[in-house]
């Protein structure tokens, strides 16, 4: 996970997004957390994905669900076909604010 992707994105979900790699990913979201503690809203470029899996998607409702309780958002950016699939595929499409290209 790359968190200096871009200026408009506070960080880049890795390439794959799967059981294999869901711990580290987490560890780097959570720094990442801590790093943006005062965005209202994280926002995560997701374009690069080519594979997800369940562990990916809970890693990323994990996610979500960290920032709702703490009053804050998250956006994922420019949504590759992978993710857009996975999310459609568990009905989850709605759970989450895809923005076709970056803020």
């Amino acid at each position: 996970m790359n968190a200096s992707a871009a200026s408009d994105t506070h960080g880049r979900l890795p390439v794959v997004l799967a059981v294999g790699t869901a711990d580290a990913t987490r560890e780097a979201l959570l720094a990442l957390l801590e790093a943006t503690a005062g965005q209202p809203e994280l926002l995560l470029d997701a374009s690069g994905i080519e594979a997800v899996d369940a562990a990916g998607i809970q890693t990323l409702l994990a996610l979500k669900a960290e920032l709702a309780a703490g009053g804050r958002s998250l956006r994922l950016l420019a949504a590759s076909p992978a993710l857009e699939s996975a999310l459609g595929l568990c009905s989850l499409g709605r759970e989450f604010v895809c923005t076709a290209t970056p803020a």
